[in-house]
């Protein structure tokens, strides 16, 4: 349920998804000033990656309790297109709302002015809605592969029970054909030689105590 999964394990995801994001991010801007001529200051590497990092978890916390009520609540949608369609919307709008309160919170921390950073706001904005799409598509390709799998499962229960319902209708019709055939030829011994009649009834009841033992078993010796 949501409710389970959203503890502990939701949050060493949020904090190895942050940590990835954090470093890698910031090297994005890093090859970018590199090959535009910009000198590059490494403070400014760790202030990015300590924005990356923030952002990031507080997306990720954010969005995935949404993403996991979507997806448990997909047969309230009237398809999967439409239900993603929306998650996407939703954690998108999140994501970018989020990226724009800590890009504006940081650009004041280090006293920069927002007019004068609107390009760098849009290029960070895109990059939370590109990871944003990203993440989604992953859940979701994750969520339709377990679906899958418990379909296949579920089949193959369906089609063992079918073989069960069907040993168990062919049982039930051998059982009174074996025991009408074996009365009409004890009757017949019984006239005929009653030693081999009374033989034949020992056996007939040591089978049939076999039978009775083995009933609940598909394979006997």
């Amino acid at each position: 349920m949501v409710t389970q999964r959203f503890g502990i394990g939701i949050f060493l995801e949020s904090l190895i998804a942050s940590l990835i994001v954090g470093i890698v991010i910031p090297c994005i801007f890093i090859l970018k000033a590199l090959f535009s001529g910009m000198e590059m200051q490494w403070s400014l590497y760790l202030t990015g990656a300590t924005f990356s990092f923030l952002v990031t978890f507080c997306i990720y916390i954010a969005n995935i309790p949404i993403v996991q009520v979507m997806q448990k609540k997909e047969k309230a949608f009237r398809s999967q297109v439409l239900r993603v369609a929306l998650e996407l919307i939703l954690t998108m709008t999140i994501s970018g709302i989020v990226m724009f309160v800590f890009f504006s919170l940081f650009a004041k921390f280090l006293q920069m002015d927002l007019a004068d950073n609107h390009n760098n706001l849009y290029d960070n904005i895109v990059i939370a809605l590109i990871v944003d799409v990203i993440v989604i598509t992953l859940m979701e390709v994750v969520f339709f592969f377990h679906k899958w799998k418990t379909s296949l499962v579920d089949s193959e229960t369906l089609r063992r029970q079918h073989v069960e319902i069907q040993f168990a209708a062919i049982t039930s019709q051998i059982n009174p054909h074996f025991l009408f055939n074996s009365l009409n030829v004890l009757g017949s011994l019984i006239e005929s030689d009653p030693e081999k009649a009374a033989a034949f009834t020992r056996e007939f009841a040591r089978i049939y105590r076999y039978v009775l033992d083995s009933n609940e078993r598909f394979v006997v010796p």
